[in-house]
């Protein structure tokens, strides 16, 4: 009778384990652990692009009108403001009205990509975001990203030296 090795009996473990664990191995639990890290990653890294993707502040649309006096606003090249637009939780820091013809557009001063507030820069007829860099024309059209979209747009009604500043259209 030949004496059975520690090396044997280990091998009889092992071949028993696999028997009552069919298709258990160390490079099966490998693939398991680094499938899961994987789609941990993927789901982070898809929740994080959607976001990315996302307008800033969508719910912004229910807000209390607010009547601005014409005759006191400062324009320069066509463009007034930042006028305060107080949004109670939205806070939108401000609206620039801005001259098309014979009308008046309602642009918010928030940026599209991450909320910054942008800036009027008359030299070069842009809105600027100090943030990330995004530039729009003077009707709030992306013309430099990343911004995904335009600046938002506001209902306005005109009266008598006055407009009415609503939510966003």
């Amino acid at each position: 009778m030949a004496r059975e090795t520690s090396a044997e009996r280990n091998r009889e473990d092992l071949d028993m384990d696999e028997e009552e664990f069919p298709g258990t191995s160390r490079g099966n639990l490998l693939l398991l652990i680094g499938g899961g890290i994987c789609a941990i990653l993927g789901g982070l890294y898809f929740a994080f692009t959607v976001r990315y993707m996302q307008r800033a502040d969508p719910g912004a649309h229910n807000t209390k009108p607010k009547r601005v006096s014409l005759l006191g606003l400062r324009w320069d090249d066509g463009v007034a403001g930042p006028i305060p637009y107080d949004m109670g939780d939205n806070g939108i820091p401000g609206i620039f009205l801005v001259r098309e013809g014979q009308g008046l557009l309602a642009l918010e001063q928030t940026c599209t990509h991450q909320g910054c507030a942008v800036s009027w820069t008359p030299n070069d007829q842009r809105f600027e975001c100090p943030c990330h860099g995004s530039q729009f024309d003077k009707q709030g059209n992306v013309v430099a990203g990343p911004a995904p979209y335009g600046l938002y747009r506001h209902r306005l009604s005109l009266i008598t030296n006055a407009v009415i500043i609503e939510g966003r259209v």
